[in-house]
Formats: structure tokens, C-alpha cells, sequence
């Protein structure tokens, strides 16, 4: 019996490296895990290939969906799988993604991580300094505290407007505007150690109303389907995580300055 549990493991070792290997699609630029309402696990990856990589579930292969397909000021693929409950294993171009915990205890929450581009109303930050905007290397910290939740409270995309000419040192050639690459430039490649350390909650900010970037909210983070067009409202909902329970609440709108 000894024999046999050992080459069923052996079996077992070699059915997942196959599994991550033949899931190694070239051009899976971000991937990551989402909860969303009524216990919703969302696998989603962002590509430049014409079509969605596939996703390995305990070593058994699936197509991912398509979110939304490329167009005007977002030129990539966005894909998204519902994870099945009980699932141990979810391979994704060829890395394990990480699985919800039943009792999450180790949470890491944070917002306003972009970099500031928005003059002359704010100083200009300087992008290009680890020192001035040390999103990455926070986000490394925070991955190797070895979360099992990650809460974002808002606010993600912050280059807004064009670098000035006087701030080229600070800003460079940083995209700016609500595109892909800026959403990538300020969030996804930053990001890419606490994306990959636990599954997030996403709760949209007032820089993700519709008049500034809620076309990138709803491409890429609202846990629900796709809406035909952007809305400045959406409804609250709940996030049970075993014996969590969060209350998702879409404030973005609110006049926090002067509230009635």
C-alpha cells in the first residue's frame, strides 16, 4: 500500500505540471482572483492574444470567458472564469492563482496607490522614483506578510492628465488618461506580488465615477457582469468569506467635501 500511495502521488505531481505547462499562454499581461456577491470567485486574466487562455481547475482543463473584447482606448482581452467551489488547484498561464480561505485572518487593506498626475490643481509625483511613489515595493511587503484577503477601498487610477513639460523628470513619458496602459502603468504591473499573493475585494472610489475612469471599473474590477454602459451607481451587496462578512457599498458619488 506504501508503493501505491507513493506513485499516485508521483501521478498526481505530474497530472498538475502538465496542467501548468500546457496553460502557459504568452501574452497574459495581469491575472488575478475577485470575491463578488452571493459568493461569486472570479478568475480574470487581461491579454493581447486574439483569444482567452485557458484555465487548469484541479488539473482539468476549461476556456476562459470573454469579459469584453479589445477596443478603442482599451486594446486588450478581458477574460473571466467563475471558480467552482471546493476546487484545490487554479492554474492560470501557467501560475497558480490564489484560492479564497474559509476564515481569512491576515488582511491587507489600502487605496489611493496611483501615481498623482493632475496638475496644477496637485505637485505632480514623481512616478518614476521608488521613493516618491513606492506603490511596487509596498506591495512586495505586503505580499510577503502572506495575506488572505486583499481589500481595495478606491481610488486606483491617478495619472489623469499629461505630464507638464516642467515635471518630464518626475513623469517622463507616463501614459496618462483612462486607458489600459494607464490603468497598467498605475495598478496592474505595481500590483502584480499582491495580486498574485491572495484573492482582492474591489470597492470603487470616486476617481471610477463614469466622468473620469469608471470605464476601466467596470472593464476590469466590478464583480458583476459587464453593464452595456457605464453607471454612476451601483447597487451594495455582501461578501461572506466563511465567518466574514463584508458590505460592499458604492459611495463614489457622495459628496464627501460638503455631505448633506
Amino acid at each position: 500500500m506504501p508503493l501505491v500511495r507513493g506513485w499516485c502521488w508521483i501521478v498526481s505531481v505530474l497530472i498538475w505540471v502538465q496542467a501548468a505547462a500546457a496553460f502557459a499562454a504568452g501574452g497574459v499581461l495581469a491575472r488575478w482572483v475577485e470575491l463578488g456577491p452571493e459568493g461569486a470567485v472570479l478568475a480574470r486574466a487581461v491579454t493581447t492574444e486574439v483569444s482567452c487562455p485557458g484555465i487548469a481547475l484541479d488539473a482539468v482543463s476549461h476556456p476562459m470567458g470573454v469579459r469584453a473584447a479589445p477596443s478603442g482606448d482599451y486594446p486588450v482581452l478581458v477574460c473571466e472564469t467563475v471558480l467552482p467551489a471546493g476546487i484545490t488547484s487554479a492554474i492560470l498561464d501557467g501560475q497558480p492563482l490564489p484560492l479564497p480561505k474559509a476564515h481569512p485572518k491576515r488582511i491587507v487593506a489600502f487605496g489611493d496607490a496611483g501615481c498623482r498626475i493632475k496638475p496644477p490643481e496637485d505637485p505632480v509625483q514623481g512616478c518614476q522614483d521608488p521613493a516618491a511613489w513606492p506603490a511596487e515595493q509596498v506591495s512586495r511587503r505586503a505580499a510577503a506578510e502572506e495575506p488572505e484577503l486583499v481589500i481595495h477601498v478606491g481610488d486606483i487610477l491617478y495619472r489623469e492628465r499629461p505630464c507638464p513639460p516642467e515635471d518630464v523628470a518626475k513623469c517622463g513619458t507616463s501614459p496618462t488618461g483612462y486607458t489600459w496602459d494607464t490603468f497598467n502603468a498605475d495598478f496592474f504591473t505595481p500590483q502584480t506580488a499582491l495580486l498574485r499573493a491572495a484573492p482582492w475585494v474591489f470597492v470603487r472610489g470616486d476617481h471610477e465615477v463614469c466622468a473620469r475612469a469608471g470605464s476601466g471599473w467596470f472593464l476590469f474590477f466590478d464583480p458583476r457582469p459587464l453593464p452595456e454602459s457605464c453607471q454612476d451607481f451601483t447597487d451594495p451587496y455582501t461578501i461572506q468569506v466563511g465567518s466574514l462578512q463584508l458590505q460592499v457599498f458604492d459611495s463614489s458619488l457622495a459628496e464627501d467635501a460638503a455631505p448633506p
